[in-house]
C-alpha cells in the first residue's frame, strides 16, 4: 500500500533542540599574558531556552453542524490528516508522547547550561585571584562543558527526530488501512489526502464538504484503538 506523506504533524523541529544551544564561538580562558597580567575571554552567557513548539500544524475548528452526508454518486473523497491526528486518540498520544520527551530534555540541557554558567561566573569572580595554572585548569574545564552541552544536544534531536519518525510510521500502520476499507465501501477512485495550504500538501480550493471522511476515519481509528496505547 502506498505511503500518505503526513507533513507537520507530530514533527518537532530540529531547531526547537538547537534553539537552547549556547553560542561556543569563545571557549575558555585566555592564558596569562606575557606581561604577568591575567586576562580572560569568557564566552557569551548560554541562552534561555525557548519553550517547545507546538506540535503539529493548526487543527482545522470542527464544524458547528454535523457534515452533510456523504454524496451517494460520489466517486472521490478527501481526508485532512491534521484533523485526523487532532482529533484521534492516537493523534492526541503521539503529540502528548513528542511534547514529554522534548520537555524532559530541555530539562537536562537547562541544568547543564547552569553549571556551564557557574563555571564562567567563577573564573571572572577569581580573576587576579588565582595562579595562571588555577585558572587555565579552570578554562579547560569550561571548553569540556561546553563540548558536552553541544553532544548533548545534538543527541536529544537525535533522539526526538526518531521518535517522530516512530510515532508517524505507526500513525500511518494504523490510519491507512482504515482510508482504503472506507474507499472500497464507498466504491470510491480515490481518497485525497490533505494538509494545511502552507504544509506542503494538497489544497482543495473547493469541495462539497460531505466529501470530507476525516471525521469517519477519527471514529473508527478511535473503535479500533480504544485505549490510550497505540496498538492496543
Amino acid at each position: 500500500m502506498k505511503r500518505i506523506a503526513i507533513a507537520l504533524v507530530l514533527l518537532l523541529s530540529a531547531a526547537a533542540v538547537a534553539s537552547a544551544q549556547a553560542p561556543t564561538g569563545q571557549r575558555g580562558a585566555t592564558p596569562p599574558t606575557s606581561s604577568g597580567q591575567r586576562g580572560t575571554t569568557p564566552p557569551a552567557a548560554p541562552t534561555t531556552p525557548t519553550p517547545p513548539p507546538t506540535l503539529g500544524a493548526p487543527q482545522a475548528p470542527k464544524p458547528a453542524t454535523p457534515p452533510p452526508p456523504f454524496p451517494a454518486d460520489a466517486k472521490i473523497a478527501f481526508v485532512n490528516m491534521q484533523t485526523i491526528v487532532g482529533e484521534s486518540k492516537l493523534g492526541k498520544q503521539g503529540q502528548d508522547e513528542m511534547k514529554a520527551l522534548h520537555d524532559k530534555n530541555q530539562v537536562a540541557l537547562t541544568a547543564k547550561q547552569k553549571t556551564l554558567q557557574d563555571v564562567q561566573q567563577k573564573i571572572e569572580s577569581q580573576k587576579g585571584v588565582l595562579s595562571d595554572s588555577a585558572l587555565q585548569a579552570m578554562a579547560r574545564d569550561l571548553d569540556r562543558q561546553q563540548r558536552e552541552l553541544q553532544a548533548m544536544q545534538q543527541q536529544y534531536q537525535a533522539d526526538e527526530q526518531n521518535k517522530n519518525d516512530d510515532l508517524l510510521n505507526n500513525f500511518q500502520e494504523k490510519v491507512l488501512p482504515i482510508i482504503d476499507a472506507l474507499r472500497v465501501e464507498k466504491g470510491l477512485w480515490v481518497i485525497f489526502g490533505v494538509q494545511a495550504a502552507d504544509g506542503g500538501g494538497l489544497l482543495v480550493a473547493s469541495a462539497n464538504e460531505g466529501l470530507n471522511l476525516s471525521l469517519e476515519v477519527v471514529k473508527r481509528l478511535d473503535a479500533a484503538a480504544p485505549g490510550t496505547a497505540a496498538g492496543k
